[in-house]
């Protein structure tokens, strides 16, 4: 079996208010026994080239990944339906026989994670959220009570979508919960910097960004 062999993705079906979604799993199957589990939430581009390359990065540094659906409607602008859709597929991922329940993340992009940072505070059972150039609902996502679930925000000091206000309401959200939260920015990086599409893309950004992420995960998923 070679290398890129060892590497699998499953469909998964799951519902929410008992209509049909699709998400997709990949892992290592070379890898025995279970492992922590990472839910990744797609932007408003949809299940594009983006989360199908960090879905196969997360299942090469050991995690189950899961791909959730949130094509459809713009959720930012239904908070209810968004926290369901998030929550749906966290569940779909932490049911997984190949999961271990205890340990679960979220990734989030764009409009993804904003559904990541309303998972982190809505009092499910999961370790952390990082999102990348992230988009806020309204109303916003945090409730004021304090989530065990530690949050890392990864961000463009360029980014024309997300204005600087919206950034400073964050981070007031953030320290009025008394979570354990991080906030990163980069500079010369604009609202895309992930999306290698994007006229936004910054290739050192990009880098350093899932480097941060990826040293947070092996914190908190140890």
């Amino acid at each position: 079996m070679t290398i890129q062999q060892t590497f699998k993705t499953e469909t998964v079906e799951y519902k929410v208010r008992d209509v049909p979604f699709t998400g997709s799993l990949a892992y290592d199957r070379s890898r025995p026994g279970r492992r922590p589990g990472v839910l990744l939430a797609h932007g408003s581009k949809g299940l594009d080239d983006l989360p199908r390359k960090r879905a196969l990065q997360l299942a090469r540094m050991g995690y189950i990944s899961f791909t959730l659906d949130l094509v459809g409607a713009d959720l930012l602008k239904d908070p209810v339906l968004l926290k369901e859709r998030a929550e749906a597929g966290l569940k779909a991922l932490r049911t997984n026989r190949l999961v271990e329940s205890g340990r679960i993340a979220a990734v989030g992009y764009g409009s993804g994670g904003a559904a990541a940072l309303m998972l982190a505070h809505s009092g499910v059972e999961l370790r952390a959220a990082a999102v990348f150039h992230t988009l806020l609902p309204d109303p916003r996502p945090l409730t004021g009570s304090k989530s065990a679930a530690k949050v890392l925000v990864l961000h463009g000091v360029e980014d024309r979508v997300v204005p600087p206000e919206s950034v400073l309401s964050l981070q007031k959200e953030l320290r009025a919960t008394g979570s354990d939260w991080q906030l990163v920015f980069y500079g010369n990086a604009g609202h895309g910097f992930s999306e290698t599409g994007s006229t936004d893309y910054h290739e050192e950004t990009d880098k350093r960004s899932w480097a941060a992420m990826s040293a947070f995960f092996e914190d908190v998923l140890r």
